[in-house]
């Protein structure tokens, strides 16, 4: 090797030279010079020369690694791969709405993330309208579950219309909730119109139904003009919400949730459908204490019947709502003319009063509704018709477009029908149910005869619903003489 490094060194004298000059400015500034004696480097004309050796040099050998960098390096890999599961479960989140995307608007970049992923959704410049998407937006901002049976009904593409934005039926029925579950609803129906709402068993309080109905009442129109008119009044901004049926069977309430329901009958405009049917009416002391007036002269406590009532006769839509059930709310004599009132003055069509045990008082109350001329359909189904069906008969008049009735479970016998029926079916009748009236057929004569008397014109009835024992009879109509 020294033989070899002096050779090279006469060879380029002049890289010697250089390598002494570099040693002695190096001990001139009290650096140690480099000990280059078992390989020597010539650089002469931009070309280096490496003095080669028997075996490899150290530095040409690959650095031997030790066992914890071995450790290390599988711990950053999986950690790389943690964050890229997490990092494409965020993204598949906002995807779907789960959590909500963040937009900087100052940022030059389209991403701001390092890597560009190409399924993360781009901003949006106008409002969204998915209805699932919006309702998970409002659990989050409430952070309350996202209830699974709201969400499968909401995604549905036949249930939503993108053009008017609406929702067409929303059914929660015997689905129990929590209030906070109600609140969310609440905040969701207010943002999104639904034209139908259900709500049928859902164990409903007070308070969690004062936030649905608010909610249903700030509920607007979706606004497809992108520019409003100054000329047109905005019609949209008209309160009432959207909603055409609402439902809230079987719901236990007290004299406030009453009293909640009273102001949204007034409110709302375009409702046609309200069923309250099992919603026990609350029911006035029966002994006047010292506090039943103010110093004013007015109750302290009014009766929920006439706030009832005029919330019907007075609301703000008028004759829009088509069908009121107020059937099995365990309404007196006096309630009862009351709330028929309250129909009368609003032009209910059809109204609903089964199992309400109606007596003879309350059957010429409900004469004097068959007398307005208003009445189209009436559920009497339940109560005890027996020998009242006849003072329902005698005050239909002619130019009423009564032609639904429904005397299912009445108590009935052949002789209700053999003087009724036959001022009923002058009428423009359509529908009549007398289901579970077992006597009409087991005593002799039974009313098979005056039944096929009134059924053989076809412009009498559309539809007539009777037991399974009338139909077994039926089959013998055209085997019997008149």
């Amino acid at each position: 090797m020294a033989e070899r490094a002096e050779g090279e060194a006469l060879k380029h004298p002049k890289a010697l030279a250089e390598q002494h000059e570099g040693e002695t400015e190096a001990k001139a500034n009290g650096e140690a010079p480099p000990n280059d004696a078992e390989a020597a480097v010539v650089k002469s004309a931009g070309v280096t020369s490496t003095i080669e050796t028997d075996g490899p040099s150290p530095e040409a050998l690959p650095p031997q690694k030790a066992p914890d960098t071995k450790k290390k390096d599988k711990k950053k890999k999986s950690e790389e791969e943690r964050k890229a599961r997490k990092e494409k479960k965020r993204r598949l989140a906002e995807a779907n709405g789960m959590i909500p995307m963040e937009i900087h608007l100052d940022s030059d970049s389209e991403s701001e993330s390092s890597s560009p992923v190409a399924d993360v959704p781009r901003a949006q410049h106008i409002p969204t309208t998915n209805p699932a998407r919006i309702y998970r937006r409002c659990c989050q901002l409430r952070e309350t579950p996202i209830l699974k049976k709201i969400t499968e009904q909401l995604m549905d593409t036949a249930n939503f219309s993108a053009d008017s934005g609406m929702v067409e039926k929303l059914d929660l029925t015997g689905y129990w909730m929590q209030l906070a579950d109600l609140v969310t609803l609440g905040d969701y129906l207010a943002v999104v119109p639904v034209r139908e709402v259900i709500l049928e068993n859902c164990g409903l309080t007070d308070e969690g139904l004062r936030v649905v109905l608010a909610g249903i009442l700030a509920a607007k129109k979706l606004d497809t003009r992108r520019r409003k008119r100054t000329t047109e009044p905005d019609s949209s901004s008209r309160e009432g919400g959207v909603v055409e049926r609402l439902v809230l069977k079987g719901n236990k309430l007290g004299p406030e949730g009453w009293r909640h329901l009273c102001l949204f009958i007034y409110f709302c405009r375009p409702l046609k459908f309200l069923d309250l049917s099992g919603i026990p009416f609350p029911q006035l002391p029966k002994r006047a204490g010292a506090h039943t007036f103010q110093a004013n002269g007015a109750p302290s406590h009014p009766d929920l019947c006439q706030v009832f009532a005029k919330s019907l006769g007075v609301r703000l839509g008028g004759s829009t709502l088509s069908l009121l059930n107020i059937g099995e709310t365990g309404l007196t004599t006096e309630q009862l003319g009351s709330v028929l009132d309250g129909v009368i003055e609003c032009g209910v069509k059809r109204l609903g009063l089964a199992h309400n045990n109606i007596d003879a008082q309350g059957v010429q109350q409900i004469a004097k509704y068959l007398r307005s001329g208003k009445c189209e359909g009436l559920d009497l189904g339940g109560n005890d018709m027996r020998d009242q069906l006849e003072v329902l008969a005698d005050s239909l008049t002619d130019s009423g477009s009564f032609g639904a009735l429904s005397l299912a479970e009445c108590n009935l016998v052949p002789s209700s029908l053999y003087k009724s029926l036959p001022k009923l079916v002058k009428q423009s009748f359509r529908f009549i149910d007398l289901s579970h009236n077992h006597e009409l057929f087991n005593s002799n004569p039974s009313a098979i005869s005056v039944l096929r008397r009134s059924a053989v014109d076809p412009r009498l009835f559309t539809s007539l619903t009777l037991s399974r024992l009338t139909r077994v009879c039926l089959d013998t109509f055209q085997s019997l003489p008149l």
